[in-house]
């Protein structure tokens, strides 16, 4: 700690604190000793730099939050090493999953590497529904039905996202953790439902939304045996590669659990439960409607994406909503296309 506090010299801008190693397993002594190390040391650093941005490598749950709470602005967790065994450095407060401060701008990044990322907004005027846009992408994330709106993409647009994917040889990640709510008959629940979507997409289905499982950290990912990387590498087999050899698999009575969820007596559960939250969204849409509230989503997803009255902002609206004791999300919380919008 002497070296720290004897710190002298130009004023760094970026300072990165941790290493390959997770951070309090490489120091020596208890991991009581440790936490307490990286705390002194954090705070002596924040004293001293009190301008300085500092990012923590190589911590992840309670360490996380004492981090924040000593002063750091951004932290990446213990995946972080399995990064870099692939030769991912990632840069102090470009690949962070906290930034302590507001008006920091969203990291372009994807595992660690710069990328141009183009974000889709879903706008009221086009339903809520992804636009093809006029550049390459290389990776195209579609979420239905999707959280924050509530709207399920139609069969047209995923149709023209998918042939989209084939034109540019593209991918297509398709998030589907939703899919258990959609009862009405023409709305789609797989993207393997279009046309040539076996030659272009990945989906992935969560056990967390449908059967209760938060936290559990259940999940499948669907990648069909013909989808090629650009150097013509066969994606399910690298996916299953990185798994065998990272991945130590989800605990046993997890597995049972999801097990359960495809039995008679289990698909039962989840579909009464599913129409019990099904009821109560579609009380609160109606009653909203009826208040005259602008309002989408809510009857293929849990989700209603209410429209602020008197064009108020969402962050606005969402304390007029408190004080009568009633909790929403503000939509700027989703991002600028989210501005004017609350989640229910």
């Amino acid at each position: 700690m002497k070296e720290i506090e004897n710190i002298s010299g130009e004023t760094p801008k970026f300072i990165g604190i941790g290493s390959l190693v997770p951070l309090v397993k490489s120091m020596k002594g208890s991991k009581k000793n440790g936490i307490e190390s990286f705390i002194y040391a954090l705070i002596t650093l924040r004293k001293l730099l009190p301008h300085s941005f500092i990012h923590a490598f190589g911590i992840g749950g309670t360490m996380a939050y004492l981090g924040i709470l000593g002063g750091i602005d951004s932290y990446d967790s213990n995946g972080w090493i399995q990064k870099a065994a692939y030769g991912v450095i990632q840069l102090p407060g470009v690949s962070d999953r906290f930034l302590k401060k507001e008006n920091h701008k969203r990291p372009n990044i994807i595992n660690g590497r710069k990328q141009n990322i183009s974000y889709l907004p879903l706008l009221e005027e086009n339903n809520f529904e992804p636009l093809l846009p006029d550049e390459k992408l290389d990776i195209i994330y579609l979420c239905s039905p999707n959280n924050p709106t509530g709207q399920v993409f139609s069969k047209k647009t995923l149709k023209n996202w998918v042939d989209y994917a084939k034109k540019n040889n593209s991918l297509i990640i398709f998030d589907g953790a939703y899919e258990a709510f959609i009862s009405s008959k023409d709305s789609v629940k797989s993207i393997y439902e279009i046309t040539g979507a076996k030659d272009v997409a990945i989906e992935m289905r969560s056990f967390s939304k449908k059967a209760g499982f938060t936290s559990l950290r259940c999940s499948y990912l669907v990648i069909p045996k013909n989808i090629k990387t650009l150097d013509n590498l066969s994606i399910n087999s690298l996916w299953n590669r990185y798994i065998d050899t990272k991945f130590g698999g989800i605990s046993y009575l997890i597995q049972k659990a999801a097990e359960a969820t495809y039995s008679d007596p289990g698909k039962a559960q989840i579909n009464s439960i599913i129409s019990t939250y099904m009821q109560n969204t579609k009380t609160l849409l109606f009653g909203l409607k009826k208040l005259n509230y602008t309002v989408y989503g809510g009857i293929d997803s849990p989700y209603v994406w209410c429209k602020c009255p008197k064009n108020v902002k969402s962050m606005d609206f969402f304390d007029k909503l408190l004080e009568k004791n009633i909790c929403a999300i503000p939509g700027i919380g989703f991002g600028s296309s989210g501005e004017g919008f609350v989640r229910f």
